[in-house]
């Protein structure tokens, strides 16, 4: 009985150069597709940082901002305007908007 071992070895000994050969450019395109990919991951992880980095940012000035505005006194204006809308919309049109439309006849 003839060992698998040895039958392996005569074997790569006349085809492996061939097969190295035509196999060779597959493996140089693996490669760059490797380093590519590994540079990609680095690039989102250094923008997931600095992502990160300008929300905090960004969370500390809109606290300065809100402390500047007053939070509440902008909350307030603008429910009293709002009042205000709904007021003159349950009124109906206003006196000056109905002479318009006569004078445009």
């Amino acid at each position: 009985m003839i060992e698998n071992s040895s039958i392996l070895t005569e074997f790569w000994e006349y085809a492996g150069p061939s097969v190295l050969d035509k196999l060779s450019p597959v493996i140089q395109i693996f490669k760059v597709v490797g380093i590519v990919v590994v540079i990609y991951f680095i690039f989102l992880i250094v923008r997931g940082v600095m992502r990160m980095q300008d929300h905090r940012r960004l969370g500390r000035i809109e606290q300065k901002v809100d402390l500047l505005l007053g939070k509440k006194l902008v909350g307030r204006k603008l429910k009293q305007e709002n009042r205000n809308l709904i007021r003159k919309s349950e009124k109906g049109p206003s006196k000056d908007s109905s002479k318009k439309s006569k004078n445009k006849k």
